[in-house]
């Protein structure tokens, strides 16, 4: 049968089309199969047949039993990475390439609550962030499909083109895709709350390079954007957070400017040592940060970082000469306030997006990419 004509005659069909007519936003008792389906669809992940990702053959969330193995219809490939509570690797369903995130869960995090991230992409729909394909259940695993499936983190990418002297002009797009995927996500009243290099991926192919914010596994999301100012205990990057989050302060939206100012901060020292031919700028920022206060740390180094940033792109600063008139200029002169300790003084997303409106790639406004057949993994361009 047909994708389209099972999904169709599925109970998630049902649901949405009865939910339709009756005016209601969640399904009748009677139709979700199961207490995590009816948990998810209370959550709003579940979606209506014309947006449902049926990747499976059985809708995009899917509870698989303990004998069930054998037909989940995925193939794993390769590792990509790890965290504490997660395997990444890339998995083909069918001739699509994704990545897979498998949670493994446990007392300490239950599944309701690793769910949350999946929460939060259902609703982020964007060019520069990661989709969300679909979910299953398997034992006590949690898996979160993904895509694109990348290679590369942009912690990577900026040792890699470092390493062989790459002319490194991706990177000044990468400003204004940030942004702009920064800015949308505030305005759907979500604090990412964990960037960072090592959460933005980057896909290199031959129609371009182009970066994707990851990882929302500690966002928040509010009704309102005025709920966002909090100050409950998350776990954290501690070199990349903002003053704020670490002293468990209120922090709004703007503990993320402060992130991705640190985040700026690391690209344009990539961008300088691309541009000059010197040695890793980088790795000079992090000694120089570890010198002053023993820690990695931005925001207990501010004041080296400013003052290393000036001697490279300050009015008189060695680099600035190379980029008189251009469109990085003004994002340059807004850089400093970025890492303020005060929020209050740090420039809004939406003041990011308009001043790096020159700087974004082509595909900022197309929306989430399409899934395109992968290359056999020995093949693959990234």
């Amino acid at each position: 049968m047909p994708a389209l004509e099972r999904l169709i005659s599925s109970d998630i069909y049902t649901y949405c089309r009865n939910s339709r007519t009756l005016g209601s936003g969640h399904a009748p008792a009677d139709v979700l199969s199961s207490k995590w389906l009816k948990f998810l669809d209370e959550r709003g992940i579940l979606v209506g047949p014309e947006e449902e990702l049926n990747w499976s053959g059985k809708g995009q969330h899917v509870e698989y039993g303990p004998e069930d193995e054998t037909i989940i219809p995925l193939k794993s490939e390769k590792i990509l990475g790890h965290s504490h509570t997660a395997i990444i690797d890339s998995v083909r369903c069918r001739r699509i390439r994704l990545a897979r995130k498998k949670i493994a869960c446990n007392r300490r995090l239950k599944k309701e609550e690793a769910i949350a991230e999946v929460e939060h992409l259902t609703k982020l729909q964007h060019s520069h962030i990661v989709r969300v394909v679909g979910t299953y259940t398997f034992k006590k695993d949690l898996a979160i499909l993904l895509y694109p499936a990348t290679e590369c983190d942009l912690d990577a990418y900026m040792d890699e083109i470092t390493t062989v002297n790459h002319a490194g002009e991706p990177l000044s797009t990468f400003f204004g895709c940030l942004s702009r995927a920064l800015c949308f996500i505030h305005k759907n009243n979500v604090k990412h709350m964990d960037i960072k290099p090592k959460n933005i991926l980057v896909r290199v192919r031959p129609q371009g390079v182009k970066v994707y914010i990851a990882d929302f596994g500690i966002a928040r999301s509010y009704k309102f954007a005025a709920d966002s100012e909090t100050d409950s205990p998350i776990s954290l990057t501690r070199a990349y957070a903002a003053p704020e989050v670490v002293m468990q302060d209120k922090r709004g939206f703007s503990a993320d400017i402060f992130s991705l100012g640190c985040v700026f901060a690391e690209m344009s020292a990539t961008m300088y040592s691309c541009m000059c031919g010197q040695d890793d700028e980088r790795q000079k920022l992090l000694d120089i940060r570890k010198a002053n206060s023993g820690t990695s740390s931005f925001y207990t180094n501010v004041g080296v970082v400013e003052q290393w940033f000036a001697e490279l792109y300050g009015i008189d600063g060695r680099a600035r000469i190379k980029l008189r008139g251009s469109a990085l200029e003004w994002l340059l002169d807004l850089f400093p306030s970025m890492l303020s300790l005060n929020p209050d003084i740090r420039p809004s997303a939406q003041m990011l997006q308009e001043g790096t409106a020159l700087l974004r790639c082509s595909s900022c406004e197309n929306g989430p990419d399409a899934f395109e057949a992968a290359d056999p993994v020995g093949r693959q361009s990234t």
